[in-house]
């Protein structure tokens, strides 16, 4: 049995991950160095980036923190599909800064 970090991710996971990089990419930072202060390897960065691997709360916080980006932002322009539950999640999580 597969443990929690090989999960099958999702559209929002690659969501996620292209937010992180941008937001990396903006402020010139290499993923290397997010990777350190996340505690993993670059390979790991560039797939929870690419979206190939989950990003856990943990580290959403982390990232958020060390990027100084709102945790909101994350989800900026996340579509839906339509689903009412995941919509009003989006909007709460959007007002946090």
């Amino acid at each position: 049995m597969k443990g929690p970090a090989h999960r099958t991710t999702n559209a929002i996971d690659s969501h996620i991950g292209k937010r992180v990089a941008q937001r990396r990419g903006e402020l010139g930072l290499d993923q290397s160095w997010l990777a350190a202060r996340l505690g993993v390897d670059t390979a790991t960065m560039e797939a929870l980036e690419e979206g190939r691997r989950r990003i856990d709360a943990g580290q959403l916080l982390v990232i958020t923190k060390e990027l100084n980006m709102p945790l909101g932002d994350i989800f900026e322009s996340l579509q839906t599909g339509n689903n009412p539950d995941l919509e009003r999640l989006l909007e709460t999580l959007r007002k946090l800064r």
